[in-house]
């Protein structure tokens, strides 16, 4: 078929046939990558074995089957339908390549690849379309269609540093040259609850994604489970490092101030009360819940710690890495700002203007809740890895397993750091690039559906709110 080859290779395909192709080929890439993440698997496809490029920024009506030569590319900037597609595509693509790197067997990635993989993300994100960059939802009136979409591209791109950053996570405690990872994992980790609490929050009866509700709770708990078993383990290190007594002389062991750690248990609050409110419809958000519960215990009083664990421990895979060899590359590649001369990463939202809302109206997500499918359980997904929080436990129905033992006094914070280190993240419901068509009307207005199936998109990761907190999470 030679998808992954670019047409302009190819004269005997026509204009039409070419575009089309790459918007195919951006979809089966983004799904080689998700798909095969979310089973624990390689993805098959890799970035230098092709050269098809991005679809171009143009509109459906501006080409067709008898078009003889494809207009130019609309410049980046400028709202169409298939540009959501294309923000998806850069962050897909620049995954695929740190899972690819990350995950070599019997091969060490250089922290200054961290590094460049973290400057890349930030540069696409800094390149995003204004139209595609979160906002307040406060004064709002675009569609919920776009509101949705601005939404998966920032939850997705948390999710990536989460992922990115979570093993440098413990290192950091050990080695200053880790500190950019712990902060930029953290608020990573604190955006994406961030925007856990502004989804449900819009979904109730009275707010703004209230039409879309079935969306935010099939996406609640699977989406955000790494952030929240993150933020957990950074505050239990904390606590450790207190309790120790050891003097905490580098800037990755430094430990948050009593507003930043304030902030942290508030959001894993946060994140707990909504799931305890789905507890009745799904089994995953019922345990997380309840673990959440136990973990908020004894991060509160850690004196009743029934598992003392130090606060230099070995990482979970430290054999294999040991048997590597210890990472001697410099902490930061020629030519890259440092981590330490980085400005402080606020979680708080930029507000962009609200741009015309015209264009957006043919942009059609697949907003529409697919009839007889029940979004609120577990079960949705074929073949979806189970959670860590599916396993840990065997009965979180009173706190205790079946044998009786208190699992608040109980807790082994070996076995969580594990799940954090190993864990992916819940099977994508919303992974959809062309959408169904349907009532996508915000409270406001409607937005028309439309448009050829390249261009409509629903990309991965849905989830994510505008009205992420302030604080600076600058470490003391």
């Amino acid at each position: 078929m030679g998808y992954h080859r670019d047409a302009k290779w190819f004269p005997s395909v026509s204009p039409f046939q070419a575009e089309m192709r790459r918007r195919t080929w951006a979809l089966v890439r983004m799904s080689d990558v998700v798909f095969s993440h979310q089973v624990s698997l390689p993805s098959m496809i890799y970035e230098h074995d092709c050269d098809t490029q991005l679809p171009n920024n143009i509109r459906d009506e501006e080409f067709g089957p008898d078009t003889k030569q494809l207009p130019p590319s609309r410049p980046s900037t400028e709202p169409t339908p298939i540009a959501y597609m294309i923000a998806k595509s850069r962050l897909c693509n620049e995954l695929g390549n740190i899972l690819q790197a990350t995950n070599q067997v019997g091969k060490h990635v250089p922290y200054d690849e961290i590094i460049r993989f973290d400057a890349k993300l930030r540069q696409i994100m800094h390149e995003l379309p204004p139209h595609l960059k979160l906002t307040t939802l406060e004064g709002s009136h675009d569609p919920v269609t776009l509101i949705i979409a601005r939404f998966n591209v920032d939850i997705l791109y948390q999710k990536i540093l989460c992922l990115l950053h979570r093993k440098y996570l413990p290192r950091a405690r050990q080695s200053a040259r880790y500190a950019h990872s712990r902060r930029a994992a953290i608020e990573a980790s604190l955006t994406a609850l961030d925007h856990l609490a502004v989804l449900y929050r819009e979904s109730q009866s009275r707010g703004r994604l209230r039409s879309v509700s079935w969306f935010v709770k099939s996406i609640a708990t699977k989406d955000f489970t790494l952030p929240a078993m993150l933020v957990i383990l950074d505050l239990h290190f904390d606590n450790m490092a207190a309790q120790s007594g050891t003097p905490q002389d580098n800037e990755g062991a430094s430990m948050w101030n009593s507003e930043q750690r304030s902030r942290m248990i508030g959001s894993l609050e946060t994140a707990k009360d909504i799931w305890k409110t789905l507890a009745d419809t799904s089994m995953e958000a019922f345990k997380a819940s309840k673990i959440i519960e136990i973990m908020l215990a004894k991060i509160k009083d850690p004196s009743t710690s029934g598992t003392e664990q130090p606060i230099l421990q070995s990482e979970p895979m430290a054999g294999l890495t040991a048997s590597i060899g210890a990472d001697t590359s410099p902490a930061i590649a020629p030519g890259l700002i440092s981590p330490n001369t980085l400005p402080d990463f606020n979680t708080g939202i930029n507000p962009f203007s609200t741009p015309n809302q015209a264009p957006f109206m043919g942009m059609d997500f697949g907003m529409t809740a697919p009839e007889g499918i029940d979004f609120q359980t577990d079960g949705f997904g074929a073949a979806a890895p189970a959670s860590p929080f599916s396993s840990m436990f065997a009965n979180m129905g009173t706190g205790q397993t079946t044998s009786g033992i208190d699992m608040a006094a109980n807790f082994d914070w070996n076995a969580f750091e594990n799940y954090t280190q190993m864990a992916n993240w819940g099977a994508d419901q919303s992974f959809q690039i062309y959408g169904a068509t349907g009532d996508q009307s915000s409270p406001e207005q409607s937005s028309s559906t439309g448009g050829r199936s390249g261009s409509a998109s629903q990309g991965h990761g849905g989830g994510g709110g505008g009205g992420g907190g302030g604080g600076d999470l600058n470490m003391q």
